[in-house]
């Protein structure tokens, strides 16, 4: 959950919509789960995405991820030496 400008809203629902308006963020496809009032939630509906841990993905132990590792080496090695000129 995060609660945002007094509503509250599904972490799975939440988008950011606007990168300077103030009330940047929104659930376009549900809507906030409710709203802040007088320093308590007030909910009107629950989550409608389940909440786990597990993922559609696998990270299999021990496997590498190339690009990913010559990219992060890349980037280290370019700060490395920005910062020691």
């Amino acid at each position: 959950m995060a609660i945002m400008n007094d509503y509250i809203f599904s972490a799975g629902d939440l988008i950011k919509s606007n990168t300077v308006n103030p009330d940047a963020f929104e659930s376009p496809n549900f809507g906030p789960m409710g709203m802040m009032r007088g320093g308590k939630p007030r909910f009107y509906r629950e989550s409608l995405t389940k909440n786990t841990v597990e993922t559609p993905f696998e990270v299999r132990k021990g496997k590498s991820y190339q690009k990913l590792k010559s990219f992060m080496h890349t980037l280290l090695h370019r700060t490395f030496h920005l910062m020691h000129y």
